[in-house]
């Protein structure tokens, strides 16, 4: 057999796509492969890749032009429910003869869509203080389903923009217990009704009101 000569004539064809996934953006590096079919066997050809989102990065890391398989890593969580449409395209050296497979990568970010979080509450929805005494509001730490090592550390701040001056309240923790804490001493700008709030962030990820 002509080996040469066959691969001059040689067609190529999708046998099985990679077909859509959706891929979790905590589990590191998979890989996919396309199968194809070919009028002969043994002839080269070369892959490439094209990838299109509404992210601007890439999920798909790279691909062994030989054979069309696909590398896909990623940790943005600006993938998280977003849909990537991959084509790979191989091209068959001798003959030039091509096909294709488009498929649909959507991006999980597992801690958004399995993630149960309850939000910081204060304990009291009201609080009097006295000026010049030291005062102490308490709440309730955030809670989430998913830990640090998965996530991010939980951070709480504390906003200030309706207060009559900042600096004076600050974020105090002792032993998992959270409270807003601070003395009042400018009595003139300090009567009043103001309202407090204290956001929680997990790692990256939204902010969750008290």
């Amino acid at each position: 057999m002509d080996v040469q000569k066959d691969c001059a004539k040689d067609t190529i064809a999708l046998g099985t796509s990679i077909g859509a996934f959706d891929f979790d953006l905590a589990k590191g590096s998979v890989t996919k492969t396309s199968t194809w079919a070919y009028k002969f066997e043994g002839c080269a050809k070369t892959c490439s890749y094209t990838e299109s989102s509404s992210v601007s990065d890439t999920i798909v890391t790279g691909i062994a032009s030989a054979t069309g398989t696909l590398t896909i890593n990623s940790s943005n969580p600006l993938f998280h429910d977003v849909d990537i449409t991959v084509v790979v395209i191989c091209i068959m050296t001798e003959s030039q003869a091509s096909a294709t497979d488009t498929f649909v990568i959507t991006g999980n970010d597992l801690c958004r869509s399995d993630n149960t979080v309850v939000n910081p509450s204060f304990t009291s929805t009201t609080h009097t203080w006295n000026l010049w005494q030291v005062q102490n509001m308490p709440f309730s730490a955030m809670t989430t389903t998913r830990g640090s090592e998965e996530c991010g550390v939980i951070v709480y701040t504390l906003f200030e923009d309706n207060l009559p001056s900042t600096g004076v309240l600050a974020i105090s923790e002792t032993g998992g217990s959270y409270k807003v804490t601070g003395t009042a001493s400018d009595d003139q700008n300090w009567v009043g009704t103001y309202t407090f709030k204290v956001t929680a962030k997990q790692g990256i990820y939204d902010d969750f009101d008290s």
